[in-house]
């Protein structure tokens, strides 16, 4: 949350998209208005080293996300101002860009915060760590991270941060209650 505090208010529905699905900044890249459908983000296809692919990581990554009304938020900011078929725009405009945003806004954000350099990936981290936490059930973290198996989730992604349910209550909060 200290990065969430810190960000250029520009970049902070990017952020808090992030932390709130588990996308990362080549899905959010590619990520486009026409992609929300009934209610759920169709997760499809990426932009890596400027060039838009739709064979994702693995067959996992398609998935649909629910759309909570705390995200909701995030994303009626984000499509007020997208005036291109891309939803996540830098501040000129453009599509977003993981190195421009990883090299400007991301690494500001984490000095003035006074914490040591982690990639805008570790989101994804965060992610998994405060829905398990709050007790989305594994089977829902799986799908919802688009894996094939719990496996990644033990063993990558949910690995236990000392402390961290004695926030449950603020995360569920920040997440909001319909999204376990």
């Amino acid at each position: 949350m200290k990065v969430v505090e810190k960000i250029d208010p520009f970049y902070l529905p990017h952020v808090e998209t992030m932390i709130m699905t588990g996308m990362i900044a080549s899905e959010i890249a590619g990520f486009r208005k026409k992609d929300i459908v009934d209610g759920e983000l169709n997760i499809k296809n990426s932009i890596v080293m400027g060039l838009e692919k739709e064979d994702l990581k693995t067959k996992y990554r398609k998935r649909q996300l629910p759309i909570t009304e705390a995200l909701q938020k995030r994303l009626d900011i984000l499509l007020a101002r997208a005036e291109n078929d891309y939803l996540f725009v830098m501040k000129n405009g453009s599509r977003f860009v993981n190195w421009s945003f990883t090299q400007g806004p991301w690494k500001k954000a984490l000095s003035l915060a006074s914490l040591k350099y982690r990639p805008p990936y570790s989101l994804r981290h965060s992610h998994a760590a405060w829905g398990l936490a709050i007790g989305t059930p594994m089977d829902r973290m799986v799908s919802r991270m688009g894996h094939g198996s719990r496996q990644m989730i033990y063993e990558v992604y949910g690995k236990y941060i000392p402390g961290i349910e004695e926030d449950a209550g603020k995360i569920r909060q920040y997440f909001g209650e319909d999204f376990v």
